[in-house]
């Protein structure tokens, strides 16, 4: 199992909290935000394409931090669009 990603973001005043985390037995990344302690949005990514032909325990890490990595850039994108939206947004 790989270290998650734990990261505050800060969007439009207010604080979101962004939780990525590798769930290896099912070869799935799980992105939770949370706002307040109280989750905001939660999907689930297969990186199974991401691994797909990697030999060895430290490339298959690096690939799948990679996943992580682009899913953070997702979210983060995601609510500054607007898609995911702070509960005391306007």
């Amino acid at each position: 199992m790989i270290t998650g990603i734990n990261l505050p973001f800060q969007f439009d005043g207010r604080e979101f909290h962004i939780q990525v985390e590798d769930l290896p037995d099912l070869d799935t990344l799980e992105v939770r935000v949370y706002v307040g302690g109280a989750i905001l949005f939660q999907k689930r990514h297969g990186y199974e394409q991401a691994i797909l032909g990697i030999e060895g325990e430290r490339p298959k890490e690096e690939a799948i931090r990679d996943e992580m990595t682009k899913l953070v850039k997702l979210i983060q994108a995601a609510i500054q669009r607007g898609r995911i939206k702070h509960p005391e947004a306007t």
